[in-house]
């Protein structure tokens, strides 16, 4: 799969970095062909596209910076994110818990492991639905509970 500047500029855009930046990091970035040790992870996992059918599936431990799968596709469907979950888990691994985007389907294949709708994700859809310049107090509100989603925490 090659990346043309187009492409460059598409991700730049969706990471808020610049196109020269995106090219440095993906210049410089290592592949590890060490075997990894199978253990219990929560994984996040999404996928991006660089152009129509033109996709890929990204599985990566949050707390190592590793990415443990990761697939070409050309649809982000259930089935795609259920070969990742048989994968990883015919390799050792046991999921603790998962972050997804929430998109419609992909729930179902974790329905035996806690689930988490992505942060950012969370945020798009408050921002969707209210806008950022809520008119009303209840939207202002909501607008608010939204932007500090990243700064809760729960006690247990």
């Amino acid at each position: 799969m090659w990346i043309n500047d187009r492409h460059f500029t598409d991700l730049a855009e969706q990471e808020g970095r610049s196109a020269k930046t995106i090219q440095r990091v993906l210049r410089h970035a290592t592949v590890s062909s060490a075997p990894r040790a199978p253990r219990p992870l929560v994984i996040v996992a999404d996928a991006t596209y660089f152009s129509r059918g033109d996709g890929v599936l990204i599985g990566k431990d949050p707390h190592r910076s590793e990415v443990v799968y990761r697939a070409e596709i050309q649809t982000e469907t259930a089935l795609a994110y259920g070969k990742m979950r048989h994968e990883l888990e015919w390799r050792g691994y046991t999921l603790l818990a998962v972050v997804i985007d929430g998109k419609r389907g992909i729930a179902e294949v974790f329905h035996d492991v806690p689930l988490q709708l992505c942060q950012f994700h969370q945020m798009q859809i408050v921002r969707r639905k209210l806008t950022l310049r809520p008119k009303t107090q209840a939207g202002v509100e909501l607008l608010n509970i939204g932007l500090h989603v990243t700064r809760c925490s729960v006690n247990t």
